[in-house]
Formats: structure tokens, sequence, C-alpha cells
């Protein structure tokens, strides 16, 4: 029988892998979709249920997968720590849906369409627990797509230039205690890969360290603004 999210026959870009992906695209489509028929309806009633539900599952996922990584013994300080971007993204993704606060949208939009979407098209691997803990890789980072696009669709919460401003320094100033947590738990600790470059193949990542980094931050402020463009077209188009 074919094990979908079977961890060792996993491999980027495969047969496997666009499924997994194609899956996933279809559910985030799905709630994108409802989140626009409920906002057009006036539905408020169902904006909420739907926004507590994703609020509810979304933190019921990341306790799951925690308990994964106990059941397995493999909980380590150098790696299950939520300190990677896309941990506190996901995070912040549903105290935004709860606050709608402009600045934690801003945050979650221009980060889930670059980083929680390369991770989904260039998965790490490392640190992943079984074929349970591939699933919840993939859905912790749709997750995140999803609570965004849904935020959009049912509040319809809007990105801005200031927006990737506020992002760009929340990311700079979460990286100095991070740097330091990488420091001081050694062992191969890489949260927001500060340490060494993650081991994938992502034509984005340029040099070795340090310089990726700083590659990065230039070819993130990039990709933001491209991410803003939809946006502003519409403006001008209303």
């Amino acid at each position: 029988m074919f094990n979908l999210f079977s961890l060792d026959t996993f491999s980027a870009f495969d047969q496997q892998h666009l499924i997994i992906l194609l899956i996933f695209t279809c559910m985030t489509i799905i709630f994108s979709i409802l989140g626009c028929h409920l906002r057009k309806v006036d539905n408020s009633e169902m904006i909420l249920l739907v926004s507590k539900a994703l609020i509810g599952f979304t933190i019921i996922q990341e306790l799951l997968d925690y308990m994964n990584r106990y059941l397995n013994g493999t909980l380590s300080l150098s790696v299950d720590l939520p300190f990677h971007i896309c941990n506190y993204v996901l995070l912040l993704s549903i105290i935004a849906i709860y606050n709608k606060r402009e600045y934690l949208f801003n945050f979650c939009y221009f980060n889930a369409f670059s980083g929680a979407l390369i991770a989904n098209l260039t998965p790490d691997t490392n640190g992943i627990v079984g074929d349970l803990g591939l699933f919840f890789f993939f859905l912790h980072h749709f997750l995140i797509i999803i609570n965004v696009l849904w935020m959009i669709f049912a509040y319809e919460m809007v990105p801005t230039f200031k927006g990737i401003i506020t992002t760009a320094i929340m990311l700079n100033i979460f990286g100095i205690p991070i740097a330091l947590i990488n420091w001081l738990i050694g062992d191969g600790a890489n949260y927001m890969y500060l340490c060494t470059k993650p081991p994938v193949e992502n034509i984005l990542l340029i040099g070795e360290w340090p310089f990726y980094i700083l590659a990065m931050e230039v070819i993130g402020f990039m990709i933001f603004l491209i991410l803003l463009v939809p946006f502003k077209i519409r403006a001008l188009i209303n």
C-alpha cells in the first residue's frame, strides 16, 4: 500500500512530494473560497466559527507534532525548540486571526508566501520524526498559508509597504536572541538557519556563512515587494 507520507521514500519534487503539494493546495483553495463566500454573504457568525476552528486546529496539530516527537524519544534542544521563523509565524497567525492586528497580519503574510511557501517546495527533512512527522511538517507550513489567506478573504485584510518595513525589522530583531540561543545550546543548533545554510537545493541560498544571510536580507526584501504588487494593482483597478 502506498504511504503518501513515507519519510523513507520522500524526495523533493518526486511524485510523492507533488501529490502532497496538490492535496494541501486544494485544501488552501477551499478555505480561500469559503472565506470569500462567507464575506460576500455577510455571514459573520460562520466566519467567527471557522476562525475559532482554525485557531483550535492549529494549536492541536502543534501539540500532536510535539507529542509525536516525545513518544519517539527524539526531542532535542538543538532541533525541536519553536525558534525557526515558521514556528513563530504560525503562532502569530492565530493571534492575528483573533485580534486582527495589521502589523501581525503583515508579518505573517510576507513570511507565509516567502518562508513557508519555500519550505513546502524545498523541505528540510532533518529533524522530522517518522512518517507522521512528515505529515505534520507540511500541515504546519500550509496552515500558515491557509490562516493568512483566511484573513485576506474572510476579513479583507491587506498588506502594506509599511508592513514590509515592519516585517524586515521584526525578523532582524528576532534573529538577535535566536543567534544567542544557538550559541548557548551549541550541539548543532541552527534555529532560523543563522549558523549554516539549510541542506536543501534552493537557488536563493547564495554563498556560505555569513554571506547567504546577507543575500537573503536583500532577496527577502525583493520578494516582499513582489508580494505587494497584486494588492497595489487591485487598488488601482478599483
